[in-house]
C-alpha cells in the first residue's frame, strides 16, 4: 500500500502515531536522501542487501529535517522500520522515537512496533502527578 503523503506534516508527533485506519509516522533524518517505512511481510525484504524500497513507501520531506507519511492499515502492534538513504549509505533504521522493540527478530536487528496510546489518558490515573508523566 502507498504512503499517504498528505496526513502527516512537520506538527504530527515524533514516531509512530496510530489512528483507526493507518498509522501516521514522523522521523528525523535531516541528511537524507530518501526515507521509507516498512511495514508487515514487506520486512521480509531486511536480509537482501540489494533491496530498495518502491518510491510508494518513501516519506515526504516536511521541510524541518524530519520526514512523514501515514500507512493505511498498518495498527496496534504491527512491526516496520525505516529504510534510509544518505549520501554514500543506505539502510534499515528502527524508529529512535519507538515504544518497543519486537523480540524476533531479536537486537540488533529488532523492528520497531506502533501503539495506540503515547500518553496515559487523566480517566486512567489515579492521581494528577502521574497524569502528567510519559508512560
Amino acid at each position: 500500500m502507498a504512503v499517504d503523503l498528505s496526513r502527516v506534516s512537520k506538527n504530527s508527533a515524533m514516531g509512530a502515531t496510530v489512528r483507526s485506519d493507518g498509522t501516521g509516522f514522523r522521523t528525523w533524518a535531516p541528511h537524507a536522501k530518501t526515507v521509507s517505512v516498512v511495514a508487515g511481510s514487506a520486512l521480509a525484504a531486511i536480509n537482501e542487501p540489494s533491496w530498495r524500497p518502491a518510491r510508494e513507501d518513501h516519506l515526504a520531506a516536511l521541510g524541518d529535517g524530519s520526514w512523514g507519511g501515514f500507512l493505511a492499515g498498518v495498527s496496534d502492534g504491527d512491526p516496520y522500520m525505516f529504510f534510509v538513504e544518505g549520501v554514500g549509505s543506505a539502510g534499515w533504521k528502527r524508529d529512535p522515537y519507538a515504544r518497543e522493540l519486537t523480540l524476533s527478530p531479536a537486537f540488533p536487528d529488532s523492528q520497531t512496533v506502533p501503539h495506540r496510546e503515547r500518553f496515559r489518558r487523566a480517566s486512567a490515573c489515579s492521581n494528577t502527578a502521574s497524569c502528567n508523566r510519559r508512560m
